[in-house]
């Protein structure tokens, strides 16, 4: 999963208007943060991640309509798991390591 689906999700369902407020609001991080990370073509760490999931799962609580709450979860989960292969990349066995990578990339 890459950032730049995440901050299309939140803006597909009018949760963010600028990568300005993706950065500071979602992210946690200075304005140009998002726009730094496209440019260097990088991802965020991994606990840049872990507050990005908070808020998500703090705005799932308070969003009603259906559409948005689906899109929310969806996200939230994708996310958990892009997380969990991210945070064992790298310590796991050559076996495991081959088992991780045949998940197809929009599964991570």
């Amino acid at each position: 999963m890459r950032i730049e689906e995440i901050y299309q999700t939140l803006n597909q369902q009018g949760l963010v208007r600028s990568q300005m407020e993706f950065s500071c609001i979602w992210l946690g991080k200075s304005p140009r943060y998002y726009s730094s990370l496209l440019a260097k073509q990088h991802q965020p760490s991994v606990g840049t991640l872990a507050g990005l999931l908070f808020r998500l799962r703090n705005i799932l609580d308070h969003t009603k309509e259906a559409g948005a709450r689906f899109a929310i979860f969806s996200l939230i989960e994708r996310l958990e798991r892009h997380m969990q292969l991210r945070s064992f990349s790298g310590r796991l066995s050559p076996n495991a390591q081959s088992a991780m990578n045949a998940i197809p990339e929009r599964m991570r």
